[in-house]
């Protein structure tokens, strides 16, 4: 509660009073929540903090984070927790811009610069016993910020080079990892790296231009390859150079966002001020966080992307597109847990936290 109103010291003892003065001792003393609080955190040992950022170590947090889970368990009723079970977690990272600079010196009488940094998740999504196939816990808001654990925070930009840097490094920690002992179970952990964006994508992948699709590597002109009709309109190119073209561009553009707000209430591609273009067309499937058959899934999207080509063939399909249509299917299908849970949309909503935890 104190975290979700975003509660000072004083409105928390201010709120507990009023009930004091009722005679209701309904919330506990303040001192209490600081308790609570040093119990969620892991060792300081384990907890790396300099004038540019802090690191926790991936097993400290880890161990933490079951440990954690199997006290909510323990306490739950006619659960009996097994000796070995897996816990999935997905973790990622992402680069803020924006941040407010504020005019603080560093220990060697320098300037930092803090208005960009750069930031490592995870978010436990289950915790199972693969030889029962049975489920003890389950993330049920795997896109929430509650559950997103930071590994590491930097004030810097976020680069290629700061990308392959920070992710090699948690990928070697991952490998050194040992099974979680608590209350004598032995946990054993598996990662998925799903928490990352294009950018990122673009960076682990060498792949040179954002219009390129990072999975198969196709160009913007090699993504049209379904052989289909074209459909007549203003004019069929890619790209809008001549100021006729660039007018009736936007011309079609003002009709269809008028359209879809028309008739289906969605605002499409309509900018933001300071947050940049947000498109509201919900993408349900892959959001919903159930299973979601591949093959049928695959099919829809490729008679999609059909129905695209004989429409707009003179229009090289965005790499995002593609992604979804052609590779969207395979990707459900490798997928350890439900593609929904595997959003990086708890590490994204985070860095509106952050900005009043720095504050």
């Amino acid at each position: 509660m104190i975290i979700s109103l975003k509660l000072s010291r004083f409105q928390y003892n201010t709120l507990r009073n009023s009930l004091l003065n009722d005679g209701i001792n309904y919330y506990p003393s303040y001192y209490k929540i600081q308790q609570a609080k040093n119990e969620v955190y892991p060792s300081r040992d384990f907890i790396n903090v300099t004038s540019t950022g802090v690191e926790i170590k991936l097993q400290a947090l880890l161990d933490q984070t079951v440990s954690r889970i199997l006290l909510a368990i323990r306490k739950t009723p006619n659960v009996h927790v097994q000796n070995k079970l897996v816990l999935i977690s997905k973790w990622g990272c992402d680069g803020a811009s924006g941040q407010s600079n504020y005019k603080q010196i560093r220990y060697n009488n320098t300037f930092e610069n803090n208005s960009s940094i750069f930031i490592l998740s995870l978010v436990p999504t289950k915790l199972y016993d693969p030889n029962l196939n049975k489920v003890f816990w389950e993330n049920d808001r795997p896109s929430s910020t509650d559950f997103c654990r930071p590994i590491k925070f930097e004030f810097v930009k976020e680069t290629t080079n700061t990308i392959i840097t920070e992710i090699n490094k948690i990928e070697s920690e991952i490998i050194n990892l040992v099974p979680s002992l608590c209350q004598n179970v032995e946990i054993e952990h598996k990662l998925v790296m799903t928490m990352i964006d294009g950018k990122v994508c673009n960076a682990i992948t060498n792949t040179s231009s954002a219009a390129r699709c990072y999975i198969c590597n196709a160009k913007p002109s090699e993504m049209n390859d379904l052989d289909l009709v074209n459909k007549k309109i203003n004019f069929k190119k890619w790209s809008a150079m001549s100021t006729e073209h660039k007018e009736l561009k936007l011309s079609k553009k003002k009709i269809i966002q008028q359209r879809f707000k028309n008739e289906m209430s969605l605002n499409v591609d309509i900018v933001k001020q300071g947050i940049g273009t947000t498109n509201d067309v919900i993408l349900q499937v892959i959001s919903s966080g159930q299973q979601v058959n591949h093959i049928k899934f695959g099919n829809y999207c490729l008679k999609t992307a059909e129905r695209y080509i004989s429409l707009y063939k003179w229009y090289y399909m965005p790499s995002s597109v593609h992604k979804l249509l052609l590779h969207g299917a395979e990707i459900i299908q490798h997928a350890i847990v439900p593609i929904g849970q595997l959003s990086e949309e708890a590490q994204e909503a985070q860095n509106k936290d952050f900005k009043n935890y720095k504050e």
